[in-house]
């Protein structure tokens, strides 16, 4: 039974360390990041604000596992 914990701690982790990464070229506005959402005919304003969802997400995992 311990092991299937810690195989999903990990994975939980591992998961929220990718939202996070991923959210934070959202944040900084990168041009790769603008254009793909820009792509999906969302407006620019829109980014920065999906990074921070995307941080209080991860947060909101971590704390919860």
């Amino acid at each position: 039974m311990k092991k299937i914990t810690i195989a999903c701690r990990i994975i939980t982790a591992l998961f929220a360390a990718f939202m996070l990464f991923t959210a934070i070229p959202n944040i900084m506005m990168v041009n790769a990041s603008v254009e793909l959402i820009a792509g999906l005919d969302y407006p620019k304003y829109f980014i920065p604000f999906i990074g921070v969802a995307k941080v209080n997400g991860s947060v909101a995992i971590l704390f919860m596992a």
